[in-house]
């Protein structure tokens, strides 16, 4: 008789459509990119059964360590490329109502319940957790480990052979001091 004994491990996450995260490695801009998506990977996170939620920028700041004003562009640009919507509430010191639209159908909120599914990929939500990922923990560092939980997410394995220049919408030079910083918080990354 064998004995056949187990450990299940969950790991709580939540999705990032692949057509948004694309949208945003195109935008030109690094700086604006990466609190672009640091922006919209915190959004994300906040998006379950529905793609509407009203935060203030008090609150936003703190969850993601992105200043006012970083704040306010990257929530422009997020307008600007129809990745989401947001509406004004109240008055001085209100918040904003956001919808993180579907990225492939720019008129309609993103939901996960639709036919066809929209493309995904998972993301720990630990990662959002700023005891582990403090404030250094930059927006391009989070579109770098993105990109490597999608593409292994498309390839089902946990281990990928990227050598050199493997991500293009990043400097070299930024690519591998970014591929430092994550191999410091646990992601092993050998090129």
């Amino acid at each position: 008789m064998s004995n056949l004994f187990y450990h299940r491990c969950r790991v709580s996450t939540f999705k990032v459509q692949c057509a948004a995260h694309k949208k945003i490695v195109d935008i030109e801009n690094s700086k604006l990119r990466a609190s672009s998506y640091k922006l919209y990977r915190w959004m994300c996170s906040r998006v379950g059964t529905s793609a509407t939620f009203s935060a203030q920028l008090e609150a936003i700041g703190k969850a993601t360590g992105l200043s006012k004003e970083a704040i306010i562009n990257a929530r422009r640009e997020l307008q600007s490329i129809n990745l989401i919507q947001a509406n004004k509430e109240g008055g001085p010191g209100g918040g904003y109502q956001f919808t993180v639209l579907n990225a492939d159908n720019c008129h309609f909120p993103l939901d996960w319940n639709s036919r066809p599914w929209p493309l995904y990929f998972s993301v720990p939500t630990a990662s959002m957790i700023s005891a582990i990922y403090p404030d250094k923990w930059t927006g391009t560092d989070a579109l770098i480990y993105d990109d490597l939980a999608w593409r292994m997410s498309a390839t089902g394995e946990n281990e990928l052979p990227l050598m050199g220049h493997w991500f293009k919408a990043v400097a070299g030079n930024t690519l591998s001091e970014n591929e430092k910083h994550l191999a410091a918080r646990g992601a092993s990354l050998d090129s």
